[in-house]
């Protein structure tokens, strides 16, 4: 019988492009963006990002403005603290 190797490579980017136009947080001045761009870049559940933003864990805009957003700075802040290295 044959032995079979797999090997399995895994890459982490982050890249983050903005201007001078972009929302920025009222209490960190981080970068805000959508609960769809936090989900899509910090990985995380629509779920899980609710509970880091109720539990205040997450700054974010008003939530009775058009569009809520989140601060990414935060949002990192909490990742790393479920993940430590």
């Amino acid at each position: 019988m044959a032995r079979r190797t797999t090997v399995r490579i895994t890459t982490e980017m982050l890249l983050i492009v903005g201007n001078s136009g972009s929302p920025r947080c009222p209490v960190c001045g981080s970068l805000m963006v959508t609960l769809d761009q936090g989900r899509m870049l910090c990985g995380a559940a629509i779920d899980r990002l609710n509970g880091w933003v109720q539990s205040g864990a997450v700054h974010h805009s008003d939530p009775t403005s058009f569009q809520n957003l989140l601060c990414l700075h935060s949002m990192l802040i909490c990742l790393e603290n479920e993940n430590p290295a």
